[in-house]
């Protein structure tokens, strides 16, 4: 088996170190830095390409396309229309333009295709889509889906203002980078009938990209998903520790917020007025 590997930055070498593994025994990669491109192809003992036609003149069995986003349709496209199967590293794409012509084109030619959203092959998610499809949960009405991450300390060593991520262009900004977690909510909930988002740049960080985002999406199956996506969060715990700084949730502040949660209980059993202003430190 043959397989062509488009991009080779980090998530490419992942690719051909997996394929490897896993047996396939003729590799290929296309990049179109040449010093990277040279010195991939010699560390791993593979044939090499400096441009996308050119590898595709060689006949893969199947493509990984690990590219910036902003090139993925278009290569994606090239390959399905040359009836080979394709695996694309999410997000699909960053705008719609060829959007359709894509999911068209993959249907007609009846390629296998796999857009990389890996929760779906994660046991703890997996395991709750088995749930749901048992009926096992009841009706599902409501799913809030948070994730979020540092971006600076993405790539150690690097500059996070040069990343795909900080600019636009190339199909950074959260709501497409953390896209995991949107597929998630429609995996879990159904299609997504519509959707209502909140989002810009909120932090220090120096990029052109959204930083933080808020969608609350109404599905199909009448239930309704809150999901948030962020570049801004950080190892809080670990570098309070560290740094000895207070955590923005310190025990005895989260003593208050429980003696809320306990006077709301009294009020509920006793059907009056429950004062939450009781001294927790001596």
């Amino acid at each position: 088996m043959k397989s062509l590997v488009i991009g080779a930055g980090s998530i490419g070498k992942h690719h051909l170190q997996n394929l490897k593994t896993l047996g396939v025994q003729h590799l290929a990669v296309v990049e179109n830095d040449v010093p990277r491109l040279r010195h991939v192809s010699q560390e791993m003992g593979i044939a090499y390409f400096s441009s996308v036609e050119d590898g595709l003149d060689w006949l893969p069995d199947f493509v990984i396309i690990a590219t910036p986003t902003h090139l993925h349709c278009e290569q994606a496209l090239e390959i399905v229309r040359r009836g080979i199967d394709v695996f694309i590293e999410k997000p699909l794409c960053h705008t719609s333009d060829c959007l359709f012509d894509l999911a068209n084109e993959a249907e007609k030619r009846r390629v296998v295709s796999l857009v990389g959203c890996n929760m779906r092959f994660h046991p703890g998610p997996a395991k709750i889509k088995g749930l749901l499809q048992q009926r096992r949960l009841g009706k599902l009405l409501f799913a809030r889906i948070h994730a979020g991450s540092y971006l600076p300390a993405w790539r150690p060593g690097t500059d996070y203002r040069e990343h795909y991520a900080a600019k636009p262009e190339t199909g950074g900004g959260c709501i497409l980078d953390c896209v995991h977690e949107i597929d998630l909510a429609r995996w879990y909930l159904g299609e997504v009938q519509d959707v209502f988002c909140l989002a810009g740049h909120f932090s220090s960080l120096e990029i052109s990209t959204e930083d933080i985002a808020v969608l609350a999406c109404h599905h199909s199956s009448g239930a309704i998903s809150e999901i948030h996506l962020d570049y801004v969060q950080r190892r809080h715990f670990l570098d309070c520790v560290r740094n000895r700084r207070q955590t923005a949730l310190p025990i005895p502040e989260a003593a208050a917020v429980m003696q809320v949660v306990f006077a709301a209980k009294e009020s509920a059993q006793q059907g009056k007025l429950v004062s939450a202003m009781r001294e927790v430190l001596a």
